[in-house]
């Protein structure tokens, strides 16, 4: 392929590259986030693509090294028996920080020493309820998982799901929003409501296959904090690097 015809497919990758929004299908999550707020009035539209925030597949803890979780509220079916934790990127190992009968208020801190990740779990009065640890073997970076009552597991890597729409393209179960350091929120419902800052996220998941969901992300929502989302390679900076190669290539030859 000559160097004209490389940069006219990194145009197209330039293009397809671009994320769109996930389409939230009721207004029961942006009702649901709008409630957590002080003045009951989220300054995020859910279905903005430029609100969503993406990418939001693989995660890492900030420099703090410890990062915070807590479950904000559950509108399914399952609520009681879903589980919520992250799962390395290069194993079949996980970790759970919520497990089945957590509600509204419960936490789990998250903390990495060596290899080893360990989650601590507190109820919705602060009360320490268990600790759990994992090995990830060294990989300081990690995905988020949901799993219901009916054995499914989705992933924040949405090509992990084996679940396709008519498109052919890979469904995503989650949908994520970074704090805008205007609202306050009150996640854990104590009365108590804080700054969403730019350090937080909500993580909202669908809970079902999309042949049978209704696809309104309030399956279970979640607020991270001193969580840092890592960006993926795009098709356009491999395509760079296979452009720059081609460039020395084509030096050595003349």
């Amino acid at each position: 392929m000559n160097l004209k015809k490389l940069l006219l497919a990194a145009s197209l990758l330039s293009a397809t590259a671009l994320v769109n929004a996930t389409p939230v299908l009721t207004g029961a999550l942006q009702n649901g986030l709008d409630n957590l707020t002080l003045d009951g009035q989220l300054d995020i539209n859910v279905n903005d693509e430029n609100q969503q925030y993406n990418p939001d597949e693989m995660w890492q803890i900030d420099s703090v090294s410890q990062a915070n979780t807590v479950l904000a509220f559950e509108l399914a079916g399952f609520a009681s028996t879903t589980t919520f934790g992250i799962y390395d990127l290069n194993s079949s190992s996980t970790l759970e920080l919520f497990t089945g009968p957590a509600s509204t208020g419960f936490s789990t801190t998250l903390r990495q020493v060596g290899n080893t990740f360990l989650a601590t779990m507190f109820d919705s009065n602060g009360f320490f309820l268990s600790q759990t640890t994992a090995d990830f073997g060294g990989d300081q970076n990690f995905g988020f998982y949901l799993t219901t009552q009916q054995n499914n597991t989705f992933y924040s890597q949405s090509a992990l799901n084996g679940d396709y729409n008519n498109d052919g393209i890979d469904d995503d179960h989650l949908v994520s929003f970074q704090g805008n350091d205007v609202d306050r929120l009150d996640p854990d419902n104590d009365g108590l409501y804080g700054l969403f800052s730019s350090n937080n996220f909500i993580l909202a998941w669908e809970d079902l296959r999309f042949d049978g969901a209704d696809r309104d992300y309030t399956d279970m929502v979640v607020m991270v904090e001193s969580f840092v989302p890592v960006p993926e390679p795009t098709p356009l900076a491999i395509l760079a690097v296979g452009l720059a190669g081609l460039a020395f290539t084509r030096r050595k030859t003349k």
